[in-house]
């Protein structure tokens, strides 16, 4: 049995390996957007964030996908003691465009109903090819 003990791989000039034709997400957000303007709290392949309006926003991708056919998992809501509040995340009726994907939040309580929010704990995961 052989075994390869490596601490970093490199491209051939130093820097990272560029991940391509792989399945592993090629960006990522984490963002909370509760009673505060939305920053990322940490991302891969992502530049801004824009705030349209109450849970909505545009999630603009450092490098471009080769398509608009990029898969899109969403994530986010929040646990409220008392409340039973849950979150929904979706992808806007906007296309999403090869540098920008735009969200929607949702939140419903057994009170209130559901409803446009910006809810804490975003997550976006992009999977697809980078152009």
């Amino acid at each position: 049995m052989s075994q390869l003990n490596i601490n970093t791989i490199q491209n051939i000039s130093g820097g990272p390996v560029a991940l391509t034709q792989q399945s592993a997400a090629k960006g990522w957000i984490h963002f909370d957007a509760y009673n505060t303007t939305p920053a990322a709290n940490n991302s891969l392949n992502h530049s801004s964030i824009t705030d349209n309006a109450t849970g909505d926003y545009s999630l603009t991708h450092t490098n471009a996908y080769t398509d608009t056919e990029y898969g899109i998992l969403l994530t986010g809501g929040r646990y409220q003691s008392g409340a039973n509040v849950g979150g929904d995340m979706h992808v806007d009726d906007v296309e999403p465009t090869t540098t920008v994907a735009r969200i929607n939040s949702w939140r419903q309580t057994n009170t209130a109903g559901e409803s446009a929010q910006d809810v804490p704990n975003i997550t976006a995961a992009f999977f697809g090819d980078l152009a």
